[in-house]
């Protein structure tokens, strides 16, 4: 209606919101989930949803929730094969919120990378395959200069606590749900 980019108006609307969304939180499961759990049953959820809350909450809680999931990966990664991840690169068109870029680094508490070409890094890698295929290339080493970091967001210490919060809140709500949402799609999605 205003005449806005409706990327720049979701990114506002985020960016006003307080780290934990007001204590709402949203799963991205729509479809299920493999990881960090696997279960065909899980569905999305908007929990703890009251009157103070607004659109920018609702939009805050789904990317908080996306990175919650990844937290929870990431730490799965570092209890099963003792990799703990301190960087990460992040590709696509959402590398491009700023707000989320730097809520994901404050929940994962760890450097984010953006690259020059976010959205076309995935080409670039198949370029680069190909090059290194093909002996145009002697390994991967060149691809950070057809592809350079050249945004980095640094994790603000002082949303750790309360990230840290809600992620337990988050693997809670998932363990309190289990039951209810394989009784309620089992039957649904597990037919033969």
């Amino acid at each position: 209606e205003k005449g806005e980019d409706i990327y720049d108006l979701m990114e506002k609307e985020v960016s006003e919101i307080p780290a934990g969304a007001d204590n709402l939180i949203f799963t991205p499961w729509f479809q299920g989930e493999r990881t960090p759990v696997t279960d065909t049953t899980v569905r999305s959820t908007i929990f703890n949803l009251g009157l103070e809350h607004n659109r920018g909450h609702i939009m805050c809680a789904m990317l908080e929730g996306i990175g919650y999931n990844l937290k929870w990966t990431i730490n799965n990664i570092h209890r099963d094969y003792g990799i703990a991840i301190k960087e990460v690169t992040v590709i696509g068109g959402g590398s491009q919120n700023d707000a989320w870029m730097q809520s994901l680094s404050d929940i994962l508490q760890v450097k984010l990378n953006i690259t020059k070409n976010p959205k076309m890094a995935g080409a670039i890698g198949s370029a680069m395959t190909a090059f290194v295929g093909l002996g145009l290339e002697n390994d991967f080493t060149k691809i950070k200069e057809f592809n350079p970091v050249t945004k980095t967001y640094h994790p603000r210490k002082d949303h750790k606590e309360v990230y840290q919060k809600m992620f337990e809140n988050y693997k809670v709500l998932y363990h309190s749900l289990k039951k209810a949402y394989h009784d309620i799609n089992f039957e649904r999605f597990n037919r033969n």
